[in-house]
Protein backbone atom coordinates (compact mmCIF):
# COMPACT_ATOMS: atom_id res chain seq x y z
CA UNK A 1 0.00 0.00 0.00
CA UNK A 2 1.67 3.50 -0.88
CA UNK A 3 0.24 6.25 1.71
CA UNK A 4 0.03 9.72 0.06
CA UNK A 5 0.76 12.61 2.62
CA UNK A 6 0.95 16.67 1.57
CA UNK A 7 2.63 18.95 4.09
CA UNK A 8 3.10 22.57 4.11
CA UNK A 9 6.63 24.05 2.76
CA UNK A 10 8.25 23.88 6.21
CA UNK A 11 10.76 21.59 5.91
CA UNK A 12 11.61 21.24 9.45
CA UNK A 13 8.32 19.76 10.16
CA UNK A 14 8.50 17.14 7.15
CA UNK A 15 11.76 16.16 8.67
CA UNK A 16 10.17 16.24 12.38
CA UNK A 17 7.15 13.72 10.88
CA UNK A 18 9.69 11.45 9.42
CA UNK A 19 12.31 11.76 12.41
CA UNK A 20 9.09 10.56 14.94
CA UNK A 21 8.00 7.74 12.58
CA UNK A 22 11.43 6.35 12.76
CA UNK A 23 12.09 6.52 16.06
CA UNK A 24 8.67 4.80 17.18
CA UNK A 25 9.64 1.63 14.94
CA UNK A 26 6.99 2.71 12.28
CA UNK A 27 9.49 3.65 9.49
CA UNK A 28 13.20 3.27 8.74
CA UNK A 29 15.75 5.30 7.49
CA UNK A 30 17.49 3.34 4.42
CA UNK A 31 20.04 5.25 3.33
CA UNK A 32 21.70 8.94 3.02
CA UNK A 33 24.19 10.80 0.44
CA UNK A 34 26.63 13.55 0.77
CA UNK A 35 26.56 13.85 4.51
CA UNK A 36 29.98 13.33 6.26
CA UNK A 37 28.67 11.04 9.15
CA UNK A 38 27.28 7.89 8.99
CA UNK A 39 23.53 7.47 8.76
CA UNK A 40 23.11 6.10 12.18
CA UNK A 41 25.02 9.26 13.76
CA UNK A 42 23.32 11.94 12.27
CA UNK A 43 21.09 14.31 14.22
CA UNK A 44 17.91 16.22 13.54
CA UNK A 45 19.66 19.65 13.41
CA UNK A 46 22.44 17.64 10.92
CA UNK A 47 19.44 16.76 8.79
CA UNK A 48 17.99 19.78 8.55
CA UNK A 49 20.88 21.99 8.41
CA UNK A 50 21.95 20.36 5.26
CA UNK A 51 18.45 20.35 3.40
CA UNK A 52 17.87 23.42 4.20
CA UNK A 53 21.34 25.02 2.56
CA UNK A 54 20.23 22.76 -0.89
CA UNK A 55 17.23 23.86 -0.80
CA UNK A 56 18.65 27.66 -0.10
CA UNK A 57 21.49 27.47 -2.82
CA UNK A 58 18.70 26.78 -5.72
CA UNK A 59 16.04 29.50 -5.73
CA UNK A 60 14.07 27.48 -7.98
CA UNK A 61 13.61 24.93 -5.35
CA UNK A 62 10.12 24.13 -3.78
CA UNK A 63 10.07 23.42 -0.49
CA UNK A 64 6.09 21.91 -0.29
CA UNK A 65 6.86 17.79 0.91
CA UNK A 66 5.27 15.37 -1.16
CA UNK A 67 5.57 12.68 1.33
CA UNK A 68 5.38 8.21 -0.30
CA UNK A 69 4.95 5.85 2.46
CA UNK A 70 5.55 2.37 1.41
CA UNK A 71 4.05 0.15 3.90
CA UNK A 72 5.24 -3.53 3.64
CA UNK A 73 3.44 -6.60 4.68
CA UNK A 74 4.32 -7.48 8.12
CA UNK A 75 6.32 -11.07 7.21
CA UNK A 76 8.69 -8.46 4.87
CA UNK A 77 12.17 -7.57 6.21
CA UNK A 78 15.10 -5.38 5.33
CA UNK A 79 18.10 -6.98 4.42
CA UNK A 80 20.87 -5.37 6.90
CA UNK A 81 23.96 -6.30 4.82
CA UNK A 82 22.18 -4.06 1.94
CA UNK A 83 22.13 -0.72 3.99
CA UNK A 84 25.95 -1.43 6.01
CA UNK A 85 26.50 -2.16 1.63
CA UNK A 86 25.54 1.45 1.28
CA UNK A 87 27.01 3.22 4.43
CA UNK A 88 31.02 1.59 2.87
CA UNK A 89 29.94 2.65 -0.90
CA UNK A 90 29.72 6.30 0.76
CA UNK A 91 32.30 6.31 2.80
CA UNK A 92 34.98 3.81 0.98
CA UNK A 93 36.13 1.34 3.39
CA UNK A 94 34.45 -1.42 5.18
CA UNK A 95 33.32 -2.19 8.87
CA UNK A 96 35.70 -5.41 8.56
CA UNK A 97 37.14 -7.96 5.91
CA UNK A 98 38.34 -11.19 5.84
CA UNK A 99 41.49 -12.40 4.31
CA UNK A 100 42.17 -16.24 4.61
CA UNK A 101 42.01 -17.15 8.18
CA UNK A 102 42.37 -13.35 9.30
CA UNK A 103 39.80 -10.82 9.84
CA UNK A 104 40.13 -6.89 9.99
CA UNK A 105 37.69 -4.73 11.85
CA UNK A 106 38.15 -1.11 11.18
CA UNK A 107 37.96 1.54 14.01
CA UNK A 108 34.74 0.70 15.97
CA UNK A 109 32.81 3.85 17.86
CA UNK A 110 31.02 4.27 21.38
CA UNK A 111 27.60 4.07 19.73
CA UNK A 112 24.49 1.95 20.30
CA UNK A 113 22.73 -0.14 17.36
CA UNK A 114 21.31 3.12 16.66
CA UNK A 115 24.12 5.27 16.13
CA UNK A 116 23.84 7.36 19.48
CA UNK A 117 27.41 8.29 20.69
CA UNK A 118 27.49 7.25 24.36
CA UNK A 119 29.01 9.99 26.84
CA UNK A 120 32.28 8.97 28.39
CA UNK A 121 35.48 6.86 28.21
CA UNK A 122 33.74 3.86 29.93
CA UNK A 123 30.66 3.75 27.93
CA UNK A 124 31.89 4.50 24.60
CA UNK A 125 34.69 1.75 25.21
CA UNK A 126 32.07 -0.86 26.51
CA UNK A 127 30.23 -0.53 23.32
CA UNK A 128 33.06 -0.05 20.74
CA UNK A 129 33.95 -4.01 22.03
CA UNK A 130 30.12 -4.42 21.68
CA UNK A 131 30.31 -3.70 17.84
CA UNK A 132 33.69 -5.36 17.38
CA UNK A 133 31.99 -8.57 18.74
CA UNK A 134 29.21 -8.40 16.32
CA UNK A 135 30.93 -7.79 13.76
CA UNK A 136 33.64 -10.84 14.35
CA UNK A 137 30.63 -12.91 15.10
CA UNK A 138 29.28 -12.53 11.49
CA UNK A 139 32.38 -14.18 10.40
CA UNK A 140 32.07 -16.60 12.83
CA UNK A 141 34.79 -15.41 15.20
CA UNK A 142 34.84 -14.96 18.73
CA UNK A 143 36.45 -12.51 21.26
CA UNK A 144 38.99 -14.69 21.73
CA UNK A 145 40.26 -14.89 18.22
CA UNK A 146 41.50 -11.23 18.50
CA UNK A 147 45.18 -11.63 18.35
CA UNK A 148 45.87 -7.12 18.09
CA UNK A 149 44.06 -3.93 18.97
CA UNK A 150 44.90 -1.09 18.10
CA UNK A 151 42.94 1.62 20.92
CA UNK A 152 43.15 5.88 20.09
CA UNK A 153 41.79 7.74 23.02
CA UNK A 154 42.05 11.60 23.54
CA UNK A 155 42.11 10.72 27.37
CA UNK A 156 45.56 8.72 27.99
CA UNK A 157 44.99 8.50 31.61
CA UNK A 158 41.28 7.56 31.51
CA UNK A 159 41.77 5.46 28.58
CA UNK A 160 44.42 3.45 30.15
CA UNK A 161 42.24 2.67 33.28
CA UNK A 162 39.54 1.88 31.79
CA UNK A 163 40.81 -0.55 28.91
CA UNK A 164 42.21 -3.03 31.77
CA UNK A 165 38.62 -2.48 33.66
CA UNK A 166 36.55 -3.35 30.38
CA UNK A 167 39.70 -5.58 28.93
CA UNK A 168 39.10 -7.72 31.78
CA UNK A 169 35.44 -8.31 31.20
CA UNK A 170 35.37 -8.53 27.13
CA UNK A 171 38.62 -11.12 26.46
CA UNK A 172 38.69 -14.28 27.91
CA UNK A 173 42.48 -14.27 28.62
CA UNK A 174 43.24 -10.59 28.85
CA UNK A 175 47.36 -11.16 28.58
CA UNK A 176 47.14 -12.86 25.23
CA UNK A 177 46.52 -9.83 23.56
CA UNK A 178 48.96 -7.23 22.11
CA UNK A 179 47.33 -3.64 22.53
CA UNK A 180 48.88 -0.34 22.03
CA UNK A 181 47.16 2.61 23.11
CA UNK A 182 47.66 6.00 21.70
CA UNK A 183 46.78 9.64 22.51
CA UNK A 184 45.54 11.65 19.92
CA UNK A 185 44.43 15.08 20.05
CA UNK A 186 40.69 14.48 18.26
CA UNK A 187 39.12 12.07 16.76
CA UNK A 188 36.21 11.78 14.02
CA UNK A 189 33.08 12.74 15.99
CA UNK A 190 32.51 15.65 18.63
CA UNK A 191 32.14 13.89 21.76
CA UNK A 192 34.32 10.99 20.45
CA UNK A 193 36.82 10.30 23.16
CA UNK A 194 37.58 6.51 22.21
CA UNK A 195 38.27 4.55 18.70
CA UNK A 196 39.08 0.57 18.48
CA UNK A 197 40.42 -1.25 15.49
CA UNK A 198 41.50 -4.98 16.11
CA UNK A 199 42.76 -8.37 13.89
CA UNK A 200 41.31 -11.93 14.65
CA UNK A 201 43.06 -15.27 13.93
CA UNK A 202 41.84 -18.71 13.51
Amino acid sequence: MVAKIESGKSLNGALYYNENKVKSGKAQLLATNGYTKSDRLLSFDDKLFRLTDLAGRNIRTKTSTLHLSLNFDVNETIDEGKLIASWEDEYGYVQAVKNGNMVYVSGQLGHDEKGTLAEGMEKQMSLAYTNIKNLLNGFGYLEDDIMEEVIYVTEMQAGFQTRKTIGAKFYPDPKRIASSIIGVSELAIPGQVVEIKVVAMK
